[in-house]
């Protein structure tokens, strides 16, 4: 079932359809990516939608970042529930699609969350500045760690 143009046309209706789709979608990280964003990223990034309102032409192309993004969103949704889809929607994302630093580091940040806390290697090669991303996302994650370790160290 895909929504049409003219639910797609509509920027809430859009909006509130696509995040709950993300959100359900998280419990099977495979349909999620495989399906889900397969049909995201070929009807909304790539062909895209224009329209005609009066003396108005609108377009609508969503960038290709968006869509790790969702995987970012969908992980977020499902961790408390799942640890291991959270990790195989972020790991399928990062894999699948065009990624900037800030999500990486985020990515990272949830990804480590439950892991050790300076574990500072990716799970796969990334490109260098995506790399430097994740690991300063390990390290974010580690701060509390570290201040609790100085402040007992202070009080030895």
């Amino acid at each position: 079932m895909q929504p049409s143009d003219e639910v797609i046309m509509v920027d809430w209706l859009r909006n509130t359809i696509l995040t709950r789709c993300r959100n359900v979608f998280a419990a099977d990280p495979e349909i999620l990516v495989e399906e889900f964003l397969d049909w995201f990223n070929r009807e909304l990034v790539k062909r895209g939608r224009s329209w005609q309102s009066g003396n108005m032409r609108y377009s609508l192309r969503i960038p290709d970042i968006v869509l790790m993004q969702f995987c970012l969103g969908s992980a977020m949704v499902i961790s408390p529930l799942s640890p291991s889809r959270r990790d195989q929607i972020l790991l399928s994302g990062l894999a699948a699609f065009r990624s900037e630093p800030p999500i990486v580091e985020a990515a990272a940040q949830l990804y480590n969350s439950d892991k050790d806390v300076l574990d500072l290697a990716p799970p796969f090669k990334l490109k260098q500045n995506l790399a430097e991303a994740w690991q300063l996302g390990v390290v974010k994650n580690a701060i509390p760690s570290i201040a609790q370790a100085m402040v007992k160290q202070a009080s030895s």
